[in-house]
């Protein structure tokens, strides 16, 4: 990563990095790769928190079963309720916060967390 970044162009573009497998076990290592090679750390933040100092929060939500990835998963009202409280202390640290859903039920989920947003604001 460290050849690879250190000899492309990147003026004006932002690039981020979703680390899988057992990174997440050594968040040392990764923020320091991210803010070392200016990478946007993207989370679920349902399960943890983005490690690099980017002006860009990234969020990409994955479920929360047991597996650390399921496209299948629907979010509970409550657990958007949850999430709309995590995404607002990340405004304080970020300057831009995006938020993905990456499953399935991604439409109503997207819509149910604008409500929920909509009416706290």
């Amino acid at each position: 990563m460290t050849e690879f970044f250190s000899k492309i162009e990147r003026a004006g573009l932002y690039t981020a990095w979703e680390p899988r497998g057992d990174w997440h076990e050594n968040p040392e290592k990764v923020e320091g790769l991210c803010n070392r090679l200016n990478l946007i750390h993207v989370v679920d933040l349902m399960r943890r928190e983005p490690l690099s100092n980017s002006s860009i929060a990234y969020i990409r939500l994955h479920g929360l079963n047991k597996k650390e990835y399921d496209y299948n998963y629907d979010y509970s009202k409550d657990e958007l309720e949850q999430l709309t409280q995590k995404l607002h202390f990340l405004t304080d640290r970020h300057k831009t916060v995006y938020c993905l859903f990456n499953n399935l039920n991604m439409f109503k989920n997207a819509l149910k967390l604008k409500e929920i947003l909509n009416r706290e604001y």
